[in-house]
């Protein structure tokens, strides 16, 4: 039972980093091509790299946290994270198709 917990959290984890990264991606793309000075408030380079440092940083938090001191509890968090990719991969496809097709 307490490896299905963190199989779930461990889905948890992986939805909010890929979820994180899908989102930031998108606001990157939405900033206009005057504002791509490293630096300025609106910098597609400065917003990639505090969302990487951010998701990361709660991330591995948090398969430390969850792990223990027990490396199977950290395999079975990373296998939730790795499902995880593979959920959020399919919905952003799906969604991706249903906006170019309006």
């Amino acid at each position: 039972m307490e490896y299905a917990a963190v199989f779930v959290a461990g889905i948890a984890l992986g939805c909010f980093y890929f979820g994180g990264l899908w989102l930031t991606t998108r606001s990157v793309a939405r900033v206009p091509k005057g504002y791509l000075q490293l630096g300025s408030a609106f910098s597609p380079a400065l917003t990639m790299l505090l969302s990487f440092i951010g998701r990361m940083g709660v991330t591995l938090a948090g398969v430390y946290w969850l792990m223990q001191e027990n490396w199977i509890r950290a395999i079975v968090a990373l296998l939730g994270i790795l499902l995880a990719r593979f959920l959020i991969k399919y919905w952003v496809s799906s969604v991706m198709r249903k906006e170019v097709s309006q």
